[in-house]
């Protein structure tokens, strides 16, 4: 179900690829597609990440170790309407008109930037409380341009009151006028390579540091430690300097500002990726480095135009960066069949095909 519907966000995003981003065709393409893909994630059942915890969380009123916000925001939509598939609905809504609302400031290319997103999101679907946050972030971007720290600092400490992760983000606001160094920047990314590598990290006395945190963040952190993956970092290593090597190649001019911006948290996430994979705190690079490698959404679509001659040697690189997202986001899906024992993502399950669909 998630492979098909990748390929048709490609498809239009190859039969619209002449047209320019502010035309009818693209608009309404746009909307159709989210429209679906709300639907698709909000009627989904028993399918995803922590379905089980958010589910009996959901129906028990169990706030447990979750953060006040969330608790809160599933109390006020449980009063509105108590059903499990309408909070998911309202949440999938959230998501997706915040992520609209970037793509429509930001990206050069709209359905070029979804369909990035769609193999961004769909391997962590079920994240209820980081998508929440994560919605928020996406607002607070427009002011770190407008250089209104205090409404970007309100907004994320609001979004970490549906994950504590969101916290990570703020020295994201002084990235603006941050001036690049290639050599200082491979420099501390190889540093940080070395330093993942060896498992430096290892030896900080994380179980102590446990001790002065909240039970629900000493329990997730305890969780995280006993979760290192060495393996998996070679290829997502490899992906990320290939990204990084193309935009240094490339030389893409100083006036594309927003290329700038979102390159610069491209940056940042991924040495926190390098840094962090392999150590206790993996965390870090995954739903911590999120609210940054999210920033692919809205650099793929500028590497595409300047990395290409012409159109068909566009539409030839756009094919090429489909097929290495369609690969990671098949492994990632196949990571949690490989550590759980089975799919929780196929077959499709809604509350329209309970029994499943694909």
């Amino acid at each position: 179900m998630y492979i098909a519907t990748f390929f048709i966000i490609f498809f239009f995003s190859l039969l619209l690829f002449d047209c320019n981003k502010k035309s009818i065709a693209v608009k309404i393409t746009f909307a159709i597609l989210l429209i679906f893909l709300v639907c698709q994630e909000g009627f989904r059942w028993q399918i995803g990440t922590d379905w089980l915890p958010y589910y009996r969380m959901f129906e028990y009123n169990l706030s447990g170790m979750v953060e006040f916000g969330y608790v809160l925001f599933s109390t006020v939509v449980k009063t509105i309407r108590n059903d499990y598939s309408f909070f998911l609905l309202v949440i999938a809504l959230i998501k997706y008109i915040a992520l609209a609302c970037l793509i429509k400031r930001f990206s050069i290319n709209p359905l070029i930037s979804l369909c990035i997103a769609y193999a961004i999101f769909i391997p962590l679907l079920g994240m209820n409380r980081q998508f929440l946050a994560l919605s928020v972030v996406f607002f607070s971007i427009y002011f770190i341009a407008e250089g209104k720290f205090s409404t970007f600092f309100l907004l994320i400490c609001f979004a970490s009151f549906f994950h504590k992760t969101a916290l990570l983000f703020l020295p994201a606001y002084f990235l603006w006028n941050l001036k690049l160094e290639k050599k200082k920047t491979i420099c501390i990314l190889l540093a940080a390579t070395v330093i993942g590598f060896i498992g430096v990290l290892n030896v900080l006395p994380l179980d102590y540091i446990s001790n002065y945190l909240d039970a629900g963040s000493a329990f997730r952190l305890q969780l995280y430690m006993k979760n290192t993956h060495t393996y998996s970092m070679i290829n997502g290593c490899l992906f990320r300097f290939f990204i990084i090597a193309v935009c240094f190649s490339i030389e893409i001019p100083l006036y594309e500002k927003w290329f700038h911006l979102f390159f610069k948290l491209y940056l940042v996430s991924v040495f926190m990726y390098v840094l962090f994979q392999t150590s206790a705190l993996n965390i870090l690079a995954g739903r911590g480095a999120l609210y940054y490698s999210c920033s692919q959404i809205i650099i793929i679509p500028y590497i595409v135009k300047y990395l290409s001659r012409d159109r068909i040697h566009e539409m030839l690189c756009w094919f090429v960066f489909f097929l290495l997202y369609l690969y990671i986001m098949q492994k990632d899906i196949n990571t949690y069949a490989l550590n759980l024992g089975y799919d929780i993502f196929n077959p499709y399950k809604s509350v329209l095909f309970p029994n499943g669909l694909f």
